[in-house]
């Protein structure tokens, strides 16, 4: 895949919000990599996957100078909100149960990040949110994807569970890296590296317990929101097509 390949960058504001509570400022960063914030016209933005990549790394060593008891990607995952995609969030918190929550994983895909591809499996009494990367990547790179997209799956799980979200264990592919014991303490659940896949395993019965925000018309004209927002998405034939080639 072209380095210079274009994805959504809606997500800008909350890289800055993360990189604020890591003790660092963003912009210079930005200014490094060509980035050039609009608010007023962010549903639009795209970046392209080498300054992504790119800005990553450089938040992940800006953090660890500047507060070295903390980890980028892990804030940048716990901090995330859908505060640009609103009726997302808005579906999610009005889902009936979980199973129904999950559909969002396809839309967050298509408008957040086409290469990361997040299902849900299940098998006798177990289920678990499998993450892949669906895009040839820098190693060190999908560790740091990984370690972002996981909390910012717990922490929507945990705001719809409440007291009943317990994990089983989150699993990673790669190996312990030289920050390991943030991972537990962070992550407050077991954890697992040399897995065979990055996500979170829990019991099967999460899957259909009763959400106490569900809000059947409200879920309804959400969703209807959405689906009009990815008809309008400019990029989403040319990657829907793209990330349809690197699956054959």
């Amino acid at each position: 895949m072209p380095s210079d390949q274009q994805v959504p960058f809606i997500t800008l504001p909350n890289w800055i919000r993360a990189a604020a509570q890591c003790g660092f400022h963003i912009d210079p960063l930005f200014e490094r990599f060509g980035i050039k914030p609009d608010l007023i016209h962010l549903e639009q933005a795209t970046i392209s996957v080498e300054a992504l990549d790119g800005l990553m790394r450089a938040c992940v060593d800006a953090c660890r100078v500047q507060n070295p008891a903390q980890h980028f990607p892990f804030i940048l995952g716990e901090t995330f909100t859908f505060e640009y995609l609103p009726e997302i969030e808005t579906y999610i918190s009005t889902s009936a149960n979980l199973r129904e929550a999950s559909k969002a994983l396809l839309w967050v895909r298509e408008l957040i990040n086409p290469y990361v591809d997040i299902r849900v499996n299940e098998e006798g009494r177990i289920a678990w949110m499998h993450l892949s990367h669906s895009r040839d990547a820098n190693p060190l790179n999908e560790i740091y994807y990984s370690e972002s997209v996981l909390p910012a799956l717990l922490r929507f799980a945990r705001l719809l569970l409440g007291s009943r979200a317990r994990f089983r264990i989150l699993r990673f592919r790669h190996a312990p890296p030289t920050y390991a014991a943030m991972y537990e303490d962070f992550f407050h659940a077991p954890v697992a590296f040399n897995q065979d896949y990055d996500g979170i395993e829990f019991d099967r019965e999460l899957m259909d317990l009763p959400l106490h925000g569900a809000f059947p018309s409200l879920h309804e004209q959400a969703e209807f929101l959405v689906e009009k927002r990815l008809a309008q998405q400019p990029l989403r034939q040319g990657l829907a097509a793209q990330v349809k080639a690197l699956s054959l």
